[in-house]
C-alpha cells in the first residue's frame, strides 16, 4: 500500500472521531466539518513527516485539529470577527429588543487553555512505553474499562491496573520535570 493509499484509509477510519473532537470545540456541524476537512488537507500536506513509529494516525490528527482550531480562533480574534452562530448563541433579545452581549472569547480561550495542556500531556504520554501509552489512552480517553483493555491485549485485569498505575507515575514524573503541566 503506498502512502496516499494509507493517508486515504487512516482519514477514512478516523473520520468520525475527529468529528466528534470538532464537535465538542466548535459546538456547530457545519463548523466543525469545515476544522475536519481543514485538519485533513494540513494532515495530507505533511503526511510524508508523519512517523507510523512515534504516534498513532489519530493522536497525530487530533493535535493537527486542535492546533487548526486554535490558530483559526487567533486569527478571527485579530480581525475582531465572529460567526453569527457564536454571535446568536451568547446574545439575548430581551422584549425591549436590547442586546444584552456576553464576552464570547472568555469560553473560547478556556477552551484554547484546555487544548493547549490536552496537547501538552498528549505529547508527555507520546514518550511513555507503547504498553503504558496504550493502556493509559484507552482508560482515561476512551473511557475504556480495565477488564475490556485486558481483553484486547490478551492480559490479566492486574497487569492493566500496573501499567495505568506505572503510566501515572512516570506522567508524574515527566511532568516535575519538565513542569509541562500545573497540578
Amino acid at each position: 500500500m503506498n502512502r496516499t493509499d494509507l493517508f486515504e484509509s487512516l482519514a477514512i477510519q478516523h473520520r468520525s472521531r475527529l468529528i466528534n473532537q470538532a464537535m465538542v470545540l466548535c459546538q456547530d456541524h457545519d463548523m466543525a466539518e469545515d476544522l475536519v476537512q481543514m485538519t485533513l488537507i494540513k494532515a495530507q500536506r505533511h503526511f510524508d513527516t508523519y512517523d507510523t513509529e512515534k504516534s498513532s494516525f489519530i493522536n497525530w490528527t487530533l493535535r493537527i485539529l486542535q492546533r487548526t482550531f486554535i490558530d483559526d480562533f487567533r486569527s478571527k480574534k485579530r480581525r475582531n470577527e465572529v460567526s453569527i452562530e457564536a454571535f446568536s448563541a451568547y446574545v439575548q433579545v430581551s422584549d425591549d429588543v436590547e442586546f444584552d452581549c456576553e464576552d464570547v472569547n472568555a469560553d473560547t480561550e478556556a477552551k484554547i487553555i484546555q487544548l493547549e495542556t490536552m496537547a501538552a500531556v498528549n505529547e508527555m504520554i507520546d514518550r511513555l512505553p507503547i504498553q503504558y501509552a496504550e493502556a493509559l489512552r484507552l482508560c482515561f480517553i476512551e473511557g475504556e474499562s480495565y477488564e475490556s483493555i485486558a481483553e484486547k491485549h490478551n492480559t490479566t485485569i492486574g497487569t492493566v491496573r500496573s501499567r495505568i498505575h506505572r503510566a501515572r507515575k512516570m506522567l508524574a514524573e515527566q511532568n516535575a520535570e519538565h513542569q509541562v503541566v500545573n497540578l
